[in-house]
């Protein structure tokens, strides 16, 4: 499940949005969707030429959850969600052999997926469209080690337009109040979600009218639940979680829980070239797949090797049925590395987290051309570093290239594309982008549980942002990125 987060962000520059601390890939609104088709069964190792249509199996678990297991365990499916979680017709998927060449070209089913029986050493890369404020931009994501009886995920990045308004009323908020800021649940990915929100300034009222902007991933059966925040001059919060609100009803929020104080200990982080050290937390709802997006109420500052501080007006716990809280460290410069240590479960006033336990940090990360010519990231990690997968991602412009791997892997080739698929193609081999993330935890067995769940798992952030992600389970998820 993903987690409402009520963020507690305490970060020395991203104090303002996830967005902030997030990918730098702004989003904007969505192209239209292809029209849904009914597909064929293809052949396996047909060749990589005009796309064939996928094999149609079953439609799903029901109309909005789409199930993503192979119709059979000789076969891997590949199932692509548009932004919203909804099935992706008619989008091309290719299969590779391991030195990367196309060998087959599916495309998906109305059901928004495609299977094939695969071979040892095969890789697969679903070509979708990213929204971003540049305009429709050609992402690839890419699996290594793919296996038959795999049910891999790809889902399109970015955020949907505001289309409506829930209009809603802060009822009985303190008089001193001089900011009021209400954010909607959302299912948007950690770094597009700073949409489905509305605030106020008031001067002294007690009851103020908020519109908070909607759009389709805030609503759920046609509802959404709101978290609010009233804070004073002097930095002094109540809050409130409002649920069954919805567009054009009006909803008064009401009541409002004293903020409490809430302190986190940063202990033996690494001395990177004067990191950024943040320490966050996120409060879970009862809706599956779901978050608040970026609510900023406090600030704290760590420095090497790490301390104490409070926040001494956090949301109290008692308002959600768990807490994921984050500790992070970001080292600009010529270091250009991050760890996340990310745990959720039962929600306290008192959170402690010990760097000494994270893995090492993925190091030098170079892209350079390969020996076929196509664009390779390259890094260096400890061998049998405990790990369960790695991600990666290259970007360019208004081009990216994602990758799933083992965390065996210590170097990544962009793989080759039929030519009638060449406007993914990555040309250049200089990057603005290049992110190299693991991720160790105990609630994954393997590389294979983490390739069928990396859409749950994975970071897509870059800089401040990366390892940020938000857990489906109560567990600890470990994330070091190099880049």
């Amino acid at each position: 499940m993903r987690l409402a987060p009520v963020r507690l962000l305490t970060c020395l520059v991203c104090v303002a949005s996830a967005y902030a601390c997030g990918s730098s890939e702004e989003p904007a609104s969505t192209p239209p969707m292809p029209s849904p088709e009914p597909s064929t069964s293809a052949a396996p190792g047909s060749s990589g030429g005009p796309a064939t249509p996928g094999t149609s199996g079953d439609a799903g678990t029901d109309a909005g959850t789409p199930s993503t297991e192979p119709s059979s365990p000789s076969v891997a499916r590949v199932t692509v969600l548009a932004i919203d979680g909804t099935p992706m017709a008619n989008t091309s998927v290719v299969f590779h052999a391991s030195d990367g060449a196309p060998i087959a070209t599916l495309v998906t089913n109305a059901q928004g997926f495609v299977e094939r029986a695969v071979s040892a050493g095969e890789m697969v890369t679903a070509l979708l469209r990213g929204i971003v404020m540049q305009g429709d931009d050609t992402d690839a994501l890419t699996f290594l080690g793919v296996e038959n009886g795999d049910g891999l995920v790809a889902r399109q990045s970015g955020l949907l337009e505001n289309t409506q308004t829930v209009p809603a009323s802060a009822v009985g908020i303190p008089a001193d109040t001089g900011l009021l800021d209400l954010r909607a649940l959302t299912r948007a990915e950690p770094g597009f979600n700073g949409g489905c929100r509305g605030g106020a300034s008031p001067s002294g009222q007690t009851t103020v009218p908020v519109n908070v902007a909607a759009n389709p991933l805030c609503l759920f059966a046609g509802s959404t639940q709101l978290f609010a925040r009233a804070t004073n001059n002097g930095g002094v919060s109540v809050y409130s979680v409002k649920a069954g609100a919805a567009p054009n009803a009006a909803v008064n929020v009401e009541p409002w829980t004293a903020g409490v104080p809430t302190s986190f200990t940063v202990a033996n982080v690494p001395n990177e070239g004067a990191p950024l050290i943040a320490a966050e937390a996120w409060g879970a709802t009862n809706v599956p797949g779901a978050l608040f997006p970026a609510s900023f109420v406090g600030s704290l500052s760590f420095s090497s090797p790490g301390g104490t501080q409070q926040l001494p007006s956090a949301p109290p716990p008692s308002l959600f049925s768990a807490v994921e809280r984050v500790a992070r460290f970001h080292a600009p410069g010529p270091v250009r590395a991050s760890s996340s240590i990310i745990v959720r479960g039962p929600g306290a006033t008192s959170y402690t987290f010990d760097f000494s336990t994270a893995p090492p940090i993925p190091r030098n990360v170079v892209a350079t051309p390969s020996a076929a010519g196509r664009p390779q990231l390259a890094f260096s990690w400890p061998a049998n570093t405990p790990a369960k997968g790695i991600s990666a991602h290259l970007r360019e412009g208004t081009q990216r290239w994602r990758f799933i791997a083992p965390p065996s892997v210590r170097s990544l080739t962009v793989p080759a594309l039929p030519a009638a698929l060449d406007a993914w193609a990555m040309k250049s081999n200089t990057f603005q982008t290049t992110v190299v993330s693991a991720y160790e935890t105990a609630a994954l067995a393997d590389y294979r549980a983490f390739r069928t769940q990396a859409h749950a798992w994975a970071s897509w952030g870059t800089g401040r942002g990366a390892g940020l992600t938000y857990l489906p389970t109560n567990t600890t998820l470990y994330v070091v990125a190099g880049y």
